[in-house]
């Protein structure tokens, strides 16, 4: 039986990761595979300064449960070699250089692990782009790449080469992902390290959910949650949405602040909001998410973005929309907008398709099917039949 060593990303008690990780467990169990989670980051209160006084070995607990998931702690990738098949980077930016110079250093320095970030930066490298000649092979699926990694001065298309190289499979989670690491492959083929060439298209983590057992139950409302682009009259919005569509509004709880003992019962909540509405409008990324995989018409508003900023940009929103034929489902707010104005706009359109049922969302549904069951068949084969 093949054993599974997956990483997942550190999650500061909100839903989308939560759901991410979710579909790992789901996608694993289905495999009848021996499987373990792994985090390198954890959230203990005051740790940057008991870090000062007592060791880290100490400071953070082997073992971490959140929800209904259970994660060991991970040190180093030495401690995974001779246990495991496979080392999987599980969603999110994980492999992104950027998130690892960012994110993951900042947190690594302000939980006091690390003097600096640079060493941060370090410690990442070892971890999620790590040097491996034997054990386990090494697996990114559902990762980020949309960021601009040719900056000059920067080291990231060296880490970006070198995971295309040393990993046997390298599934991002959108086409502008894909393409952008492809150029690389193009690029730089006919060097004597020639890049992995198991570069394809995938999903975003979350899709992997399995939710066969769901029922709908559809009810008279729409939902909504906005908390990511900096909208400043959504409340104009939704009261101009019940007002002239007749469906009652109601924002999910708890969606980036998920209780850890009680996450699963707040998130499944969340769920059935969302399934059992007749739309769904947000600012979201994984709100999107989950509710594109679970067939719900959904509404996206963005600010205007062109790349990838950060782990929260728009940008990322737009591509997913993009990849799912979703487009017109997609509402950008231009700098010489004005707001309740692209507000009044989108709830006229929004009635329109209520008119035809969302009839034109038949093509996102089926392109979401279709997308999610793919990459489940491309990724299972080459860890069971090909691995």
């Amino acid at each position: 039986m093949k054993k599974i060593a997956v990483i997942c990303a550190f999650n500061p008690r909100n839903s989308g990761m939560y759901s991410v990780d979710l579909g790992g467990l789901d996608f694993f169990s289905s495999l009848h595979c021996d499987f373990d989670f792994f985090l390198a980051q954890t959230q203990i209160k005051g740790a940057g300064k008991l870090a000062k006084i007592i060791p880290n070995r100490f400071l953070y607990p082997e073992k971490y449960r959140f929800g209904k998931l259970n994660f060991k702690r991970l040190d180093n990738i030495s401690d995974l070699i001779r246990d495991y098949d496979y080392v999987v980077y599980w969603g999110d930016f994980l492999n992104n250089p950027l998130y690892g110079k960012f994110d993951f250093a900042y947190r690594d320095f302000c939980a006091g692990r690390v003097a600096t970030q640079t060493e941060g930066y370090r410690r990442w490298k070892k971890l999620f782009c790590p040097d491996i000649s034997t054990g386990p092979k090494l697996v990114s699926i559902g990762n980020n790449f949309q960021h601009d990694f040719s900056i000059e001065n920067e080291d990231y298309e060296e880490v970006v080469l070198k995971i295309l190289h040393n990993f046997y499979i390298v599934a991002p989670r959108d086409h502008y992902s894909f393409e952008n690491l492809n150029k690389y492959i193009v690029s730089k083929a006919k060097s004597d390290k020639n890049p992995s060439q198991s570069l394809f298209k995938g999903v975003d983590c979350a899709f992997f959910i399995n939710d066969t057992e769901r029922r709908k139950n559809s009810t008279k409302t729409f939902t909504y949650f906005f908390h990511r682009s900096g909208f400043n009259s959504t409340k104009y919005l939704i009261k101009l949405l019940e007002k002239q569509t007749d469906l009652k509004g109601v924002e999910t709880s708890h969606w980036l602040n998920l209780n850890k003992r009680n996450a699963d019962n707040e998130f499944n909540s969340n769920l059935s909001l969302i399934l059992n509405s007749q739309f769904v409008i947000t600012d979201t990324y994984h709100v999107c998410v989950n509710a594109l995989r679970m067939g719900v018409p959904t509404i996206c508003l963005s600010q205007d973005s062109h790349s990838q900023k950060g782990t929260l940009g728009d940008f990322k929103k737009r591509q997913l929309f993009e990849m799912f034929n979703a487009r017109s489902y997609y509402y950008t707010l231009l700098p010489s907008q004005d707001e309740k104005e692209f507000y009044d706009s989108i709830v006229n359109t929004i009635e329109e398709k209520i008119a035809e049922e969302f009839s034109s969302f038949e093509v996102v549904r089926h392109t979401v099917t279709k997308k999610v069951r793919e990459t489940k068949n491309i990724i299972t084969s080459m860890l069971f039949d090909n691995g």
